[in-house]
């Protein structure tokens, strides 16, 4: 018998079981045996024909969708890095690029005893007889006289506008701070007094008061270098608000006649802390290439010249890989280090449950 069969069946088991009901209670609680009989018969009837009627088929293959389900999700949750995270980078590396997020003053007043522009545009000063302040040599060197009457040369505080793109380069000398420019051109203020002389130029300078150079240096690519007569203080800023930076050397060279450019890591070691992590350390080796996807922090800048600049930055990044230059691996955390660091105990209990419902259904599975 179908379903259809077996509700009417029922339907009308319910039906003569009411009549009975109130026949009772009319006639003083009294029914008569034949009619308790039929139903009872009818209801074995029916629990019967429930028994033995076919069962509707359990679907067999939920089970195994939802155990697909959790694999993927699990599997997101393992491999997927998030898009962005806040860590702290200390670097050493033998020079370092960053481009300026805003404009900022990126020295102090400084003395120094020489003072060498390279990539000059324009000069607001002839300085020499015959030289042209609007096609002015590419390279001029500034040299302050030592003697009875030695000169002086004080560089200006350089304000680097936002955009610009600096590098920082590693020397020997610890009397030498020597700065790359590039992206927007430069200008670069200088105040001389008393005997200088300049390398190239057959003139000697005599300036018996204060006299003041401004340069305009290329926007593609310019450079300054300054030797101090002894190792100075601090030069760059403590802090520079940054949206780039890299570790990494382009050298020109010249092979079977033609001109390649070949980049190289300056990275000489260093650690990054993952801060969402709650600190995760990680280490990295020398001559290891890192890149660096920064999307806002701020970045203080080596205290002091030498062949080892030392670097660290703080902030957001939105890339964050490490390694040699065909295989680097990705270094920001996965979904599930994130969610374990930042709701350890919510995992854990979501975990716990979804386990729970998964195994009571695959039982159920097993026992269908």
């Amino acid at each position: 018998m179908d379903d259809g069969g077996l509700k009417n069946l029922q339907g009308l088991l319910r039906e003569r079981a009411a009549q009975a009901a109130a026949a009772a209670v009319a006639n003083g609680g009294s029914v008569p045996q034949e009619e308790i009989d039929s139903l009872r018969k009818l209801s074995d009837l029916c629990a019967m024909i429930e028994s033995t009627g076919s069962k509707p088929k359990a679907n067999r293959w939920l089970p195994v969708t939802l155990l697909a389900l959790a694999l993927v999700f699990a599997s997101a949750l393992l491999f997927r890095h998030v898009a962005a995270t806040q860590v702290e980078i200390e670097a050493a590396a033998t020079s370092g690029e960053f481009r300026l997020a805003q404009t900022r003053f990126l020295t102090e007043t400084a003395v120094v005893t020489s003072l060498r522009l390279t990539g000059i545009r324009r000069l607001s000063d002839p300085l020499c007889a015959g030289m042209s302040v609007e096609n002015p040599p590419k390279d001029l060197t500034l040299m302050a006289e030592s003697g009875s009457r030695p000169g002086t040369i004080t560089l200006q505080p350089i304000e680097a506008k936002k955009g610009l793109t600096v590098t920082v380069l590693g020397g020997d000398s610890p009397t030498r701070w020597e700065l790359a420019f590039s992206g927007i051109p430069q200008t670069v203020k200088a105040t001389f007094e008393e005997f200088l002389k300049i390398d190239g130029e057959p003139c000697r300078i005599q300036a018996k008061f204060p006299r003041t150079l401004e340069a305009t240096l290329d926007g593609r690519s310019s450079r300054v270098v300054l030797d101090f007569a002894k190792p100075p203080g601090q030069l760059l800023p403590p802090l520079l608000p940054i949206d780039r930076l890299a570790f990494v050397r382009t050298d020109v060279v010249e092979l079977e006649g033609s001109v390649e450019r070949q980049q190289s890591s300056t990275l000489t070691g260093g650690n990054i802390y993952l801060e969402e992590l709650e600190g995760k350390q990680m280490k990295l080796r020398d001559g290891e290439w890192l890149d660096i996807g920064v999307r806002q922090g701020w970045l203080r800048a080596p205290r002091s010249p030498g062949a080892n600049l030392l670097w660290r930055y703080r902030g957001s990044v939105d890339t964050l890989r490490a390694g040699s230059p065909d295989s680097r691996r990705d270094l920001k955390p996965s979904w599930l280090e994130y969610a374990r660091a930042q709701h350890g105990m919510e995992l854990l209990w979501g975990t716990a449950l979804s386990l729970f419902g998964l195994g009571g259904t695959l039982i159920r599975w097993f026992k269908a």
